[in-house]
């Protein structure tokens, strides 16, 4: 059986290469990201044709249709879920896993998550029953025959 050893001089040489070629890499990455935002910013585009435009926001990928606009409103997994779940009503556990990847454990923190730190008004109250998530109610006011998390009191007595 042949084995290949390599010098420590050849590993370190080998990784030495691969770190410049990253931080080349990153540099360039930054650099691209400084172009594309100076153009949105600059207001250069506006004044092409719409064609040229177009052409030029293809191929640099700056129209801003592929994900958040700067500036804008984020919304994390775990709220897109849930409403998701207000929308539909139910969903099963295995919907929650194919379309979201959430497993059991992820939905029991969503769940408390919808019940202990939304706002009051826009709290989730979320069941767990026969393999389905059902959204029982929504609101500040706990459904009755309510077993399921609470909210946390914040009032202190000082």
């Amino acid at each position: 059986m042949a084995t290949t050893n390599k010098s420590l001089q050849t590993v370190r040489e080998e990784l030495a290469s691969k770190l410049d070629a990253d931080v080349k890499n990153r540099d360039r990455k930054i650099r691209i990201n400084g172009a594309k935002e100076y153009l949105r910013q600059s207001g250069i585009l506006d004044d092409l044709d719409a064609d040229i435009k177009e052409a030029i926001e293809a191929v640099a990928k700056i129209s801003g249709r592929g994900g958040a606009q700067p500036g804008a409103p984020r919304t994390s997994p775990v709220v897109s879920c849930i409403n998701e779940l207000v929308e539909r009503g139910f969903m099963t556990d295995v919907e929650c896993f194919m379309e979201f990847k959430k497993g059991p454990a992820e939905m029991r923190s969503l769940m408390k998550y919808a019940v202990r730190k939304m706002s009051p008004e826009d709290r989730v109250w979320i069941e767990f029953k026969n393999d389905q998530y059902t959204v029982v109610a929504i609101g500040e006011d706990e459904p009755e025959d309510w077993d399921g998390y609470r909210p946390v009191e914040t009032e202190m007595d000082i």
